[in-house]
C-alpha cells in the first residue's frame, strides 16, 4: 500500500474515532443546506439516524417552528445565514425534536471549505443546553424568593420600628429627657441601619444601587457623617480629630451614598477602638485625587484579614459574645459604593493592637461646578403652611404617634386605618396631601389613590407613600401610580416636616 494512502486511512480512522466519541452534536450540510453527516451524538440530539436525515435540510427537520409554534423561515435562520454570509455564528437557538418536543442548543456554525478553497457546506456543533438553562432559572427564581423575602422582611421590621420612632420624637418635642429613652433611640437606630444595610447588600450584588450624583464639597459629607456618628463616639469617650483641607474638595458623588461610606468608617473606628483613644478623619488633594481617611487607635485588623475586611458577613474581629453587633455588612456596602463612584477604598493595619486606617479615594471634580459645601442646613423646623393631612395606616399605633407628631407641628390631621375608612373621610376633609401606607390589606395605597382621585375629583390631594419596601422598584412603581413622594419607614421625620412645609412636588 502506497505510504501516503495508509498515513490517509490513518487519519480518517482517528477522525471517525473523534467524531463518533465526541460528547458535541456535530452535523454536516452541503452547499443546498442537506445533512450528508451526523455523528452519535447529533442522532442522540435530534431523535433521528443519518439516514432519515440524508437528502433533507436540517432546517426543515430540527429548526422549522419557533416554541409559540410559528413557522421559523430559511432566510431568517442564523445557523443557514452562515453560508450565505460566509461567517461564522454562535448562539442559542430552540430545536426540535424527533418526537415533536422544544429544546434549547447552544451552536457554532461555521462555513466548510474545499481543497480549492470554494464553500462547500456547513458544519455545525450544538449542545443540549436544558439542563443549565433548569440551573439557571432554579438560581433566578431562588433569588427571586430571597428578593421577595427581604422585601418583607424589612416591611415588616421597619413598620414596628415607625411608631417607636415618632413617639421618641414626640417625647423630646415634649422635654422628657431620661437615660432610658437615649438608650431607645440609639439602639431603634441601630436596628434601623440593620434594615437598611441588609436590605442594601441585596441590591449591590445585583447592581441596583443608584447614584444621585452632583458637585459637592466633600467637607459637607464628612461634617453629615460626623453628626451621624458623634453619639457614639462621645458615650465612649473618644476623641474625634477632623482635618479639612483649607479649601473646598469637590467631588461629582452622591453625597447622601457617601456619607453612608464614611459613616460606616466612623461607627467601626469608635466600635472597634476603647474608650479615650482617639479617631482622626483626615481628607487630602493631591493630584487630582480626593483621598478621605478615617483612622483610629483600636484593636487593629491581623494581616489575612485584611483583604476580606470588605467581604460580605465578615468582621475582622467576630467575638463569640456578638458584644459588637452588626452583620459585617457595612464594608461590603461600603466598597461597593465607592467602587460606583469610579474610586477605590483600602484597608492597612499594622496588625492586632496597632489601630486602622481606611481611605476613601475618589477622582477631584472641577472646582467650577461645586453646588453643595460646606454650611451647615437649616435647623429643621415648620416654616411652610399648615397643611390638611389625610393619613392612612392600618398599624393604628404608626397612624396615632404620627397624627400626633404632625398636630403638635400645626397641621391639622384625620387619621383612617383602612382604605374604605379614609374614602368615607376623604369628601368631608378636603386634604391638601394624603400620606398613604402602600400595603394596606384589601385594598392597596395604589388602588386607594386611584379611588380618591376618583371621589374628590379636581380637589384631589398630593400623594405621599409611607412604606417598609423601599427597592428601587418600589420608588418607580409608586411615581407610575402618581405619588409625588416614597418614603421608607421609620419616615426621617425631619425630611416629612420638610415635605409638609414646602409641599410635595407634583407627580409625574
Amino acid at each position: 500500500m502506497d505510504p501516503s494512502t495508509s498515513t490517509s486511512l490513518d487519519a480518517q480512522r482517528k477522525l471517525d474515532a473523534l467524531l463518533n466519541n465526541a460528547s458535541v452534536a456535530i452535523f454536516m450540510m452541503d452547499a443546498q443546506y442537506e445533512c450528508v453527516y451526523m455523528n452519535p451524538a447529533a442522532e442522540k440530539l435530534s431523535g433521528y439516524t443519518l439516514p432519515e436525515m440524508q437528502g433533507r435540510t436540517l432546517h426543515d427537520m430540527l429548526h422549522h417552528t419557533r416554541p409559540d409554534g410559528s413557522h421559523f423561515p430559511l432566510e431568517e435562520c442564523p445557523i443557514g445565514l452562515t453560508l450565505e454570509h460566509q461567517h461564522r455564528a454562535r448562539g442559542e437557538e430552540v430545536f426540535v425534536h424527533k418526537d415533536g418536543s422544544f429544546y434549547p442548543v447552544a451552536f457554532s456554525a461555521a462555513p466548510m471549505h474545499g481543497a480549492d478553497g470554494e464553500v462547500i457546506g456547513t458544519i455545525l456543533e450544538a449542545r443540549d443546553i436544558r439542563q443549565e438553562k433548569a440551573v439557571l432559572s432554579a438560581l433566578e427564581e431562588s433569588s427571586r424568593a430571597k428578593d421577595e423575602f427581604l422585601a418583607v422582611l424589612g416591611h415588616e421590621l421597619r413598620n414596628p420600628l415607625s411608631p417607636i420612632t415618632t413617639s421618641l420624637h414626640l417625647m423630646k418635642m415634649r422635654g422628657q429627657r431620661s437615660r432610658e429613652l437615649e438608650v431607645i433611640e440609639r439602639q431603634v437606630h441601630h436596628l434601623s441601619r440593620l434594615v437598611d444595610d441588609l436590605l442594601d447588600v441585596s441590591r449591590a450584588t445585583r447592581g441596583l444601587i443608584e447614584l444621585r450624583k452632583k458637585r459637592v464639597d466633600i467637607a459637607a459629607v464628612i461634617a453629615r457623617s460626623v453628626e451621624v456618628a458623634r453619639p457614639m463616639l462621645e458615650a465612649r469617650e473618644q476623641t474625634l480629630d477632623v482635618q479639612l483641607p483649607a479649601g473646598p474638595a469637590w467631588v461629582d458623588a452622591d453625597a447622601a451614598r457617601l456619607s453612608q461610606v464614611l459613616t460606616n468608617l466612623l461607627v467601626n473606628a469608635s466600635k472597634f477602638s476603647a474608650s479615650h483613644t482617639r479617631v482622626t478623619v483626615r481628607c487630602r488633594i493631591q493630584a487630582g485625587r480626593v483621598a478621605v481617611s478615617v483612622k483610629d487607635q483600636g484593636e487593629g485588623i491581623p494581616p489575612d484579614m485584611l483583604d476580606k475586611v470588605f467581604d460580605p458577613f465578615v468582621q475582622s474581629h467576630q467575638d463569640k459574645d456578638r458584644a459588637r453587633g452588626g452583620l459585617g455588612l457595612g464594608l461590603a456596602i461600603a466598597r461597593n459604593i465607592v467602587v460606583l463612584h469610579g474610586g477605590s477604598i483600602r484597608a492597612e493595619s499594622g496588625g492586632p493592637g496597632n489601630g486602622s486606617e481606611f481611605t476613601v479615594d475618589l477622582a477631584q471634580a472641577d472646582p467650577r461646578g461645586g453646588t453643595e459645601s460646606r454650611a451647615a442646613e437649616p435647623a429643621p423646623g415648620r416654616s411652610g403652611p399648615a397643611r390638611r393631612v389625610l393619613l392612612v395606616d392600618d398599624n393604628v399605633d404608626a397612624a396615632e404617634t404620627l397624627k400626633a407628631l404632625l398636630e403638635a407641628h400645626g397641621h391639622t390631621v384625620a387619621a383612617a386605618h383602612d382604605a374604605a375608612q379614609a374614602l368615607r373621610i376623604a369628601p368631608g376633609f378636603a386634604a391638601d396631601i394624603a400620606l398613604l401606607d402602600v400595603g394596606l390589606p384589601v385594598m392597596d395605597g395604589y388602588e386607594l389613590a386611584r379611588r380618591l382621585k376618583e371621589t374628590v375629583g379636581a380637589g384631589a390631594p398630593q400623594f405621599v407613600a409611607l412604606t417598609g419596601y423601599g427597592l428601587p422598584g418600589d420608588h418607580e412603581r409608586s411615581r407610575q401610580a402618581g405619588f409625588s413622594a416614597h418614603l421608607v419607614k421609620p419616615v426621617d421625620l425631619d425630611k416629612l416636616l420638610h415635605l409638609l412645609d414646602r409641599g410635595p412636588a407634583p407627580a409625574p
